[in-house]
Protein backbone atom coordinates (compact mmCIF):
# COMPACT_ATOMS: atom_id res chain seq x y z
CA UNK A 1 0.00 0.00 0.00
CA UNK A 2 1.25 3.40 -1.22
CA UNK A 3 2.32 5.80 1.66
CA UNK A 4 -0.29 8.63 2.73
CA UNK A 5 1.63 12.03 2.01
CA UNK A 6 0.42 14.00 5.72
CA UNK A 7 3.18 16.91 5.06
CA UNK A 8 5.68 18.44 2.35
CA UNK A 9 7.92 21.18 3.15
CA UNK A 10 9.93 23.02 0.01
CA UNK A 11 13.43 24.66 0.51
CA UNK A 12 14.58 27.23 -2.16
CA UNK A 13 18.01 28.30 -2.33
CA UNK A 14 20.05 29.87 -5.15
CA UNK A 15 22.47 27.75 -7.00
CA UNK A 16 25.20 27.20 -5.37
CA UNK A 17 24.54 28.95 -2.26
CA UNK A 18 23.20 26.31 0.21
CA UNK A 19 23.57 29.43 2.78
CA UNK A 20 20.67 30.80 1.15
CA UNK A 21 18.23 28.17 1.36
CA UNK A 22 14.86 29.36 3.40
CA UNK A 23 11.47 27.74 3.64
CA UNK A 24 9.62 28.46 1.01
CA UNK A 25 6.22 26.29 1.40
CA UNK A 26 4.43 23.94 3.96
CA UNK A 27 1.12 21.90 2.24
CA UNK A 28 -0.78 19.61 4.81
CA UNK A 29 -2.92 17.10 3.79
CA UNK A 30 -5.66 14.64 5.81
CA UNK A 31 -6.05 11.21 5.82
CA UNK A 32 -7.86 10.89 2.32
CA UNK A 33 -5.68 13.15 0.52
CA UNK A 34 -7.06 16.68 0.50
CA UNK A 35 -5.01 19.76 1.15
CA UNK A 36 -6.14 21.04 4.20
CA UNK A 37 -2.81 23.81 4.33
CA UNK A 38 -1.07 25.76 2.44
CA UNK A 39 1.51 28.21 3.75
CA UNK A 40 3.89 30.25 1.80
CA UNK A 41 6.91 32.14 3.38
CA UNK A 42 9.43 34.90 2.25
CA UNK A 43 13.25 34.91 2.57
CA UNK A 44 12.75 36.39 6.02
CA UNK A 45 10.45 33.44 6.82
CA UNK A 46 7.34 35.83 6.94
CA UNK A 47 3.83 34.42 5.98
CA UNK A 48 3.23 35.67 2.18
CA UNK A 49 -0.67 33.39 1.75
CA UNK A 50 -2.02 31.04 3.74
CA UNK A 51 -5.16 28.62 2.49
CA UNK A 52 -6.81 26.47 4.96
CA UNK A 53 -9.28 24.08 4.63
CA UNK A 54 -11.66 22.37 7.26
CA UNK A 55 -13.85 19.50 6.89
CA UNK A 56 -16.65 17.34 8.92
CA UNK A 57 -16.15 14.20 9.54
CA UNK A 58 -17.31 12.70 6.28
CA UNK A 59 -14.55 14.67 4.30
CA UNK A 60 -16.92 17.44 3.20
CA UNK A 61 -14.93 21.23 3.29
CA UNK A 62 -17.40 22.87 5.50
CA UNK A 63 -14.99 26.34 5.74
CA UNK A 64 -12.14 27.48 4.05
CA UNK A 65 -9.71 30.65 4.31
CA UNK A 66 -7.52 32.78 2.10
CA UNK A 67 -5.04 35.42 3.69
CA UNK A 68 -2.95 37.31 1.38
CA UNK A 69 -0.91 39.43 2.90
CA UNK A 70 1.10 40.76 0.24
CA UNK A 71 -1.98 41.98 -1.85
CA UNK A 72 -3.65 42.18 1.69
CA UNK A 73 -6.45 40.15 0.47
CA UNK A 74 -8.59 37.59 2.69
CA UNK A 75 -11.55 35.62 1.67
CA UNK A 76 -13.44 33.10 3.45
CA UNK A 77 -16.09 30.51 2.56
CA UNK A 78 -18.48 28.30 4.16
CA UNK A 79 -20.00 25.33 2.74
CA UNK A 80 -23.62 23.15 3.50
CA UNK A 81 -24.52 19.89 2.44
CA UNK A 82 -27.83 18.12 2.34
CA UNK A 83 -28.35 14.58 3.93
CA UNK A 84 -27.07 13.12 1.00
CA UNK A 85 -23.51 14.95 1.53
CA UNK A 86 -24.16 17.11 -1.82
CA UNK A 87 -23.46 20.64 -1.81
CA UNK A 88 -26.50 23.13 -1.68
CA UNK A 89 -24.74 26.18 -0.53
CA UNK A 90 -21.53 28.14 -0.80
CA UNK A 91 -21.17 31.57 1.34
CA UNK A 92 -18.44 33.70 0.43
CA UNK A 93 -17.43 36.38 2.19
CA UNK A 94 -15.10 39.48 1.42
CA UNK A 95 -12.48 41.81 3.73
CA UNK A 96 -14.82 44.42 2.56
CA UNK A 97 -17.72 43.14 4.33
CA UNK A 98 -19.09 41.88 0.97
CA UNK A 99 -20.57 38.52 0.83
CA UNK A 100 -22.03 36.68 -2.33
CA UNK A 101 -24.13 33.49 -1.72
CA UNK A 102 -23.81 30.06 -4.07
CA UNK A 103 -27.14 27.84 -4.23
CA UNK A 104 -26.84 24.42 -6.11
CA UNK A 105 -29.96 22.77 -7.24
CA UNK A 106 -29.46 18.99 -8.14
CA UNK A 107 -31.74 16.42 -10.30
CA UNK A 108 -32.76 13.29 -9.41
CA UNK A 109 -30.04 11.58 -9.60
CA UNK A 110 -28.33 13.92 -7.21
CA UNK A 111 -26.40 16.20 -10.22
CA UNK A 112 -25.65 19.55 -9.99
CA UNK A 113 -27.98 20.97 -12.84
CA UNK A 114 -27.72 24.99 -11.83
CA UNK A 115 -26.06 27.23 -9.46
CA UNK A 116 -27.02 30.54 -8.93
CA UNK A 117 -24.81 33.46 -6.95
CA UNK A 118 -27.02 36.22 -4.59
CA UNK A 119 -25.01 39.11 -3.41
CA UNK A 120 -25.39 40.62 0.43
CA UNK A 121 -28.93 42.14 -0.88
CA UNK A 122 -30.32 38.47 -2.00
CA UNK A 123 -30.43 39.97 -5.59
CA UNK A 124 -29.15 37.37 -8.41
CA UNK A 125 -25.36 38.09 -9.80
CA UNK A 126 -24.89 35.38 -11.96
CA UNK A 127 -26.63 32.10 -12.53
CA UNK A 128 -25.13 28.65 -14.99
CA UNK A 129 -26.82 25.68 -16.05
CA UNK A 130 -25.28 22.18 -16.56
CA UNK A 131 -26.75 19.57 -18.78
CA UNK A 132 -25.43 15.83 -18.25
CA UNK A 133 -25.27 13.37 -20.66
CA UNK A 134 -26.84 9.55 -19.16
CA UNK A 135 -22.64 8.46 -17.90
CA UNK A 136 -22.59 11.60 -15.92
CA UNK A 137 -19.87 13.62 -18.26
CA UNK A 138 -21.28 17.42 -19.05
CA UNK A 139 -22.33 18.00 -22.22
CA UNK A 140 -23.10 21.53 -21.77
CA UNK A 141 -22.76 24.58 -19.38
CA UNK A 142 -24.49 27.75 -19.80
CA UNK A 143 -23.07 31.22 -17.67
CA UNK A 144 -26.19 33.46 -17.66
CA UNK A 145 -25.79 37.52 -16.07
CA UNK A 146 -27.92 39.35 -13.61
CA UNK A 147 -30.49 39.89 -16.14
CA UNK A 148 -30.61 36.03 -17.60
CA UNK A 149 -28.84 36.63 -20.36
CA UNK A 150 -26.55 34.61 -21.97
CA UNK A 151 -22.61 35.62 -21.19
CA UNK A 152 -21.05 31.77 -22.13
CA UNK A 153 -21.28 28.60 -22.95
CA UNK A 154 -19.76 25.36 -23.38
CA UNK A 155 -20.46 21.85 -25.42
CA UNK A 156 -18.52 19.13 -24.72
CA UNK A 157 -18.50 15.86 -27.21
CA UNK A 158 -17.41 12.05 -26.33
CA UNK A 159 -16.64 9.21 -27.95
CA UNK A 160 -18.07 5.90 -27.32
CA UNK A 161 -15.14 5.68 -24.58
CA UNK A 162 -15.73 8.46 -22.70
CA UNK A 163 -12.90 10.65 -24.24
CA UNK A 164 -13.54 14.47 -24.60
CA UNK A 165 -13.09 14.43 -28.23
CA UNK A 166 -14.66 18.11 -28.82
CA UNK A 167 -14.98 21.43 -26.70
CA UNK A 168 -16.69 24.65 -27.46
CA UNK A 169 -16.80 27.42 -26.68
CA UNK A 170 -19.03 30.26 -27.11
CA UNK A 171 -19.83 33.79 -25.77
CA UNK A 172 -23.15 35.08 -26.36
CA UNK A 173 -23.29 33.90 -30.59
CA UNK A 174 -24.74 31.51 -31.91
CA UNK A 175 -21.36 30.24 -33.32
CA UNK A 176 -18.46 29.02 -31.04
CA UNK A 177 -15.66 31.25 -30.60
CA UNK A 178 -13.25 28.71 -30.40
CA UNK A 179 -13.54 24.71 -31.22
CA UNK A 180 -11.20 22.68 -30.07
CA UNK A 181 -10.82 18.85 -31.11
CA UNK A 182 -9.20 16.38 -29.13
CA UNK A 183 -7.21 12.84 -30.77
CA UNK A 184 -5.30 10.02 -28.77
CA UNK A 185 -3.18 7.59 -29.36
CA UNK A 186 -3.86 3.69 -29.28
CA UNK A 187 -3.52 3.58 -25.63
CA UNK A 188 -5.50 6.54 -24.69
CA UNK A 189 -3.50 9.04 -24.34
CA UNK A 190 -4.02 12.85 -26.02
CA UNK A 191 -1.63 13.38 -28.77
CA UNK A 192 -2.64 16.40 -30.09
CA UNK A 193 -5.12 19.91 -29.95
CA UNK A 194 -6.42 21.30 -32.22
CA UNK A 195 -7.85 25.54 -31.69
CA UNK A 196 -10.08 26.53 -34.55
CA UNK A 197 -12.33 29.87 -34.82
CA UNK A 198 -15.83 30.67 -35.50
CA UNK A 199 -14.89 29.96 -39.23
CA UNK A 200 -12.97 26.99 -38.66
CA UNK A 201 -9.99 27.84 -39.48
CA UNK A 202 -7.02 26.43 -37.53
CA UNK A 203 -5.89 29.21 -35.12
CA UNK A 204 -3.23 27.14 -32.93
CA UNK A 205 -2.59 23.51 -31.94
CA UNK A 206 -0.73 21.38 -29.59
CA UNK A 207 1.34 17.55 -30.34
CA UNK A 208 2.43 15.98 -28.00
CA UNK A 209 5.11 12.67 -28.64
CA UNK A 210 5.59 9.21 -26.96
CA UNK A 211 7.73 7.29 -26.88
CA UNK A 212 7.82 2.73 -27.04
CA UNK A 213 6.69 3.03 -22.84
CA UNK A 214 4.05 5.32 -23.83
CA UNK A 215 5.66 8.34 -22.30
CA UNK A 216 5.52 11.74 -23.45
CA UNK A 217 8.71 13.24 -24.52
CA UNK A 218 8.34 16.07 -26.07
CA UNK A 219 5.39 18.95 -26.32
CA UNK A 220 5.20 21.43 -29.32
CA UNK A 221 2.82 23.75 -30.54
CA UNK A 222 1.73 26.28 -33.44
CA UNK A 223 4.44 28.69 -32.09
CA UNK A 224 7.45 26.91 -32.40
CA UNK A 225 7.76 26.70 -29.02
CA UNK A 226 9.44 22.80 -27.44
CA UNK A 227 9.03 21.05 -24.53
CA UNK A 228 11.64 18.00 -24.27
CA UNK A 229 11.59 15.62 -21.75
CA UNK A 230 14.54 13.10 -20.89
CA UNK A 231 14.45 10.43 -18.52
CA UNK A 232 17.12 8.19 -16.90
CA UNK A 233 16.94 4.14 -17.10
CA UNK A 234 14.35 3.65 -13.57
CA UNK A 235 12.68 7.24 -14.48
CA UNK A 236 14.61 8.68 -10.73
CA UNK A 237 15.78 11.70 -12.77
CA UNK A 238 13.86 14.00 -15.92
CA UNK A 239 14.74 16.85 -17.03
CA UNK A 240 12.72 18.82 -18.75
CA UNK A 241 13.89 21.48 -21.38
CA UNK A 242 11.70 24.60 -23.01
CA UNK A 243 12.55 26.21 -26.25
CA UNK A 244 11.88 28.98 -27.73
CA UNK A 245 11.13 29.11 -31.61
CA UNK A 246 14.47 29.90 -32.60
CA UNK A 247 15.57 27.23 -30.63
CA UNK A 248 17.49 28.82 -28.00
CA UNK A 249 16.72 27.41 -24.56
CA UNK A 250 14.67 29.41 -22.35
CA UNK A 251 14.11 26.63 -19.48
CA UNK A 252 16.01 23.19 -18.23
CA UNK A 253 14.37 21.94 -14.49
CA UNK A 254 15.92 18.81 -13.84
CA UNK A 255 13.90 16.64 -11.39
CA UNK A 256 15.15 13.88 -8.89
CA UNK A 257 12.37 11.87 -7.32
CA UNK A 258 12.33 9.63 -4.55
CA UNK A 259 11.19 5.80 -3.96
CA UNK A 260 7.63 6.54 -4.10
CA UNK A 261 7.79 8.72 -7.18
CA UNK A 262 8.21 12.34 -5.73
CA UNK A 263 9.52 14.88 -6.37
CA UNK A 264 12.54 15.39 -4.07
CA UNK A 265 14.98 17.58 -5.52
CA UNK A 266 14.36 20.05 -8.41
CA UNK A 267 17.31 22.34 -10.11
CA UNK A 268 17.14 25.24 -12.49
CA UNK A 269 19.70 27.67 -13.66
CA UNK A 270 19.65 29.67 -10.89
CA UNK A 271 17.35 27.61 -8.06
CA UNK A 272 17.30 24.65 -6.36
CA UNK A 273 14.11 23.62 -4.19
CA UNK A 274 13.96 20.29 -2.74
CA UNK A 275 11.06 18.51 -1.07
CA UNK A 276 10.47 16.89 2.38
CA UNK A 277 7.69 14.53 2.77
CA UNK A 278 6.09 12.97 6.16
CA UNK A 279 3.53 10.38 5.91
CA UNK A 280 0.72 9.22 8.18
Amino acid sequence: MAKKIKQIKSYQSEINKPETEYLAFVKEYNEKGMEIRFVEFTEDNEVEYEHILECDSNFNPIKEEIISNSDEYSEQKTYKYDENNKLIEEKIQYQNAWESIKKYERDAEKRCVKVTTFDEEDEIEESSEIYYNETGEILKRIEFDEYGKQKSKVEHSFDDKGLLILKEEYSNTKKPDKIFHYHYNENGALYAVETKNSRNHLVDWTKITFDEKNRPIEQANMAGTRLVIEYNDNESEITETYYLANGAIYNRTKYKKNAEGLTEYEETSDKITRYVYEYF
